[in-house]
Order: structure tokens, then sequence, then C-alpha cells
């Protein structure tokens, strides 16, 4: 009777620190996963993590890979001219860096043309997720000027505003775009600046003093191609 009473008891005892065990082994899967998932959406918070989510969403028809960063500024640089008459050149009274995206070459090598005869120091990207790879990349930009769609991808001028907001990258961003009378809307949107194609000069006169406080353009040569 008493053997009998210590194997129930010896039972008990086993079954206890079985379900004690399982407790446990099941609290430490639970944080692991916890853990797992905490790392999963601070790394999307991150711009690598943006990136990343972006190019597993790119549509079939559109590859990253098909070029490396640097690539599409080459192409460009090869034949560039602008489509808009520039007569005159400037130099700006503080060193400005932009970085723009932009995927017609000859939309992107006009504004370009444009933005170098104001004295502005000019990097072309291809695709907003050019632009967060540069930005990855440790690059440094006093300014973004993004078209408002892209042609091939998910991730459009508004998306890259918000990624970049979203990483705490405060980098001023002028929207470009064919969308005529829809400043307030852009700037409701979050973009600093909002400017038109075709660009030209009189536009970037107008719209990045408003960006760059004290910004002035010295108009250095005129009636000149530039």
């Amino acid at each position: 009777m008493f053997e009998e009473l210590l194997i129930s008891v010896l039972f008990i005892i086993v079954l206890i620190i079985l379900c004690i065990i399982s407790n446990l082994y099941s609290k430490k899967e639970e944080e692991k996963e916890k853990n797992k998932r905490r790392q999963e959406y601070e790394e999307l918070h991150t711009l690598s993590g943006r990136i990343n989510y972006h190019r597993s969403q790119e549509i079939s028809t559109y590859k990253l890979d098909e070029y490396e960063i640097g690539d599409w500024e080459k192409i460009v640089r090869k034949k560039m001219k602008p489509i808009v008459k520039i007569n005159n050149k400037y130099q700006t009274n503080k060193k400005i860096n932009v970085l723009i995206g932009d995927y017609d070459k000859m939309s992107v090598s006009n504004s370009v043309c444009v933005l170098e005869s104001m004295g502005i120091d000019v990097t072309i990207a291809k695709s907003a997720i050019e632009i967060m790879e540069r930005l990855n990349k440790g690059e440094k930009y006093d300014l973004i000027i993004t078209n408002n769609i892209y042609d091939r991808g998910n991730c459009d001028g508004p998306q890259l505003l918000y990624e970049l907001r979203e990483c705490n990258i405060k980098i001023p961003i002028i929207v470009l775009t064919v969308s005529h009378n829809k400043r307030a809307e852009f700037l409701n949107e979050g973009f600093n600046e909002y400017m038109t194609k075709l660009l030209d000069q009189e536009k970037v006169i107008e719209a990045l003093p408003k960006v760059f406080d004290n910004l002035k353009f010295i108009k250095i040569k005129s009636n000149t191609s530039v």
C-alpha cells in the first residue's frame, strides 16, 4: 500500500516537472518568436530593410540587378543636352549637391543641364530605389529631386518620401512632375517643394530659395549656350 502511494506521488511529481519544463520551453519559444518579429519590424524600418522590401515587390519585367548604381548616370551623360533654351549661367552663394531621380533620358538630361547651368552639383538616379540605395551607401546630398511617377516598380515619388521620412532621413525633397497646378496637393503630402516638367531656370530660381534660406543665384554669363 505504501509503495503504491509512493509510486503515485512520484508519478504526480514527474508530471508536474514535465509540465513546468514544457511551460518554460513554450515561453522560451514564444520569446524567440517575439524577438524575431521585433527584429523583422526594426529591419523593415531601416533604409536597407525598405530597399529589400521594394526589391521583393518589383514586378517581373523589371529587375534592379540589370544595372549597377551609377550606370544610368553614365548613359545619360554620354549624350546630354537641354530641351529648353538656356541663355544664362549662374553660380550660387552656397554649395548645393542634388540627387535627381528620373527614368526618362531626355527629361533628366534637360533637368541636369538646367541645374548645372545654375551652379548646382548633380548626381543622377534612375529610380526611387536607386535613390535609397545611394543614401544607404552613405552618399551625402543637400536636396533630392524625384519624379512623381517612375516607369516600373512599385516605389514612386510619394512612396519614396514616406520611406525616407520613416527612416528619419530629413533631406529636403522636391517633386518633379508633369502635373500642373498641383503644388498645394504635393506640399500637403509632405514634399518640401514642387516643380513641373520641363524644368527651366526660372522654375529653379522660384523653387529652391523656398527650400534653402538666403539662397541666391548670381548671374555670371549671359546669352551663352550652356
